[in-house]
């Protein structure tokens, strides 16, 4: 049986942060600056979060508007292609 060892942490945080628990060796995109609707959403740029050594991450695009991912036209983007596509996205 494995045994697993827990490690507790206390964080003081104002209402302005949410505080989460990323597993080492993670990479992020996240859009930057989202605004609009369900419908019409402009994204004006992707912000890479890395967390940990040697993060790994994907990044899924597409047209956003028809199936034809369903005919695999999408990209999937993996860590080293999105420093090169995103240059200026830092480590979280």
């Amino acid at each position: 049986m494995n045994s697993l060892q827990y490690k507790n942490f206390e964080l003081e945080v104002n209402l302005d942060t949410i505080p989460i628990h990323m597993k080492s060796g993670l990479s992020i995109p996240l859009a930057k600056n989202v605004r609009g609707t369900a419908s019409e959403t402009l994204a004006t740029g992707i912000e890479i979060k890395n967390y940990g050594e040697n993060p790994k991450g994907y990044l899924y695009r597409d047209d956003k508007t028809t199936l034809s991912y369903c005919k695999g036209e999408f990209e999937l983007l993996q860590l080293p292609d999105l420093m090169r596509i995103f240059p200026g996205s830092g480590s979280g």
